[in-house]
């Protein structure tokens, strides 16, 4: 469609955008189209991305300090692995804020993400003849009202960037040193991402259901707290420890006293 690719692929730096219901869509059509033999995925994203991926998908473990697998080009949580590769998978658009790395990449408007309009995704590429074959696989699902609605939100997601990196730096100022940080910056702010490390000089749990105990703690007061999904390849670190918060829950100070109450009494 001429507008995504004026509105979307080209302020990302491609020149074919092809619209899909959702992202995973996107995903299945690509492994088709281009026959790829393997695609790597991290083993902590979306089970419905790597379902998406089917006999091709191939999970590949993670940095346990970030949560993103080093060498590829998987983008979650806001942070950005500038890697090059055939396909970069980015769902928040944090390419909206960069240069492009990969020939083509798949993002997505679900619900939660950057563009928060509950369906759709997009293929954009620089590869005219892959775009060509990409679109016998597309569908738009909304027709006018879901373009309109994509076209506001993509008008707003500049602001909403500056407002989210308002509310997580009062987060960050609240939480200061309770929790470690991710050892990264997000580009496209997501949540106020933090680890619940099985360790520590004076909390009085030793194991990894600490994370728990916090994540306990918080939603006791009625704070909203996040633990992401399970590690499609079991139990790790990354998978144990992670928690998030959401920005626009106003309420940092209080989610800090829970969490300081729940590790020293």
């Amino acid at each position: 469609m001429a507008w995504a690719d004026d509105q979307i692929a080209k302020p990302m730096g491609y020149e074919h955008a092809v619209l899909f219901p959702r992202a995973r869509d996107a995903i299945k059509a690509y492994v088709e189209v281009t026959a790829r033999k393997v695609l790597g995925l991290p083993s902590n994203i979306c089970p419905e991305a790597f379902k998406a991926a089917g006999d091709k998908a191939r999970s590949q473990e993670i940095d346990q300090a970030t949560g993103l697998a080093p060498n590829l080009a998987v983008q979650l949580y806001g942070y950005r692995n500038e890697v090059s590769a055939p396909l970069e998978i980015d769902p928040l658009m944090t390419g909206w804020v960069g240069r492009p790395c990969c020939e083509s990449t798949i993002i997505s408007f679900g619900f939660k993400k950057t563009l928060n309009v509950g369906c759709g995704g997009a293929f954009l590429t620089n590869n005219t003849l892959l775009a060509a074959a990409m679109m016998d696989f597309g569908f738009w699902p909304g027709g006018d009202e879901l373009t309109a609605l994509v076209q506001k939100e993509l008008g707003r997601i500049h602001w909403r960037r500056d407002v989210r990196f308002e509310q997580i730096k009062r987060w960050d100022a609240a939480l200061g040193d309770l929790l470690p940080r991710i050892p990264m910056e997000q580009v496209m702010p997501w949540r106020v991402m933090r680890r619940v490390p099985d360790w520590g000089p004076k909390d009085k749990f030793h194991d990894r259901s600490k994370r728990d105990t916090v994540v306990a703690a918080v939603r006791a007061g009625r704070i909203p707290v996040g633990t992401n999904y399970p590690p499609l390849t079991g139990s790790n670190k990354w998978g144990d420890e992670v928690i998030n918060f959401f920005p626009e829950f106003e309420a940092p100070g209080l989610a800090a006293d829970s969490i300081e109450r729940a590790l020293y009494g």
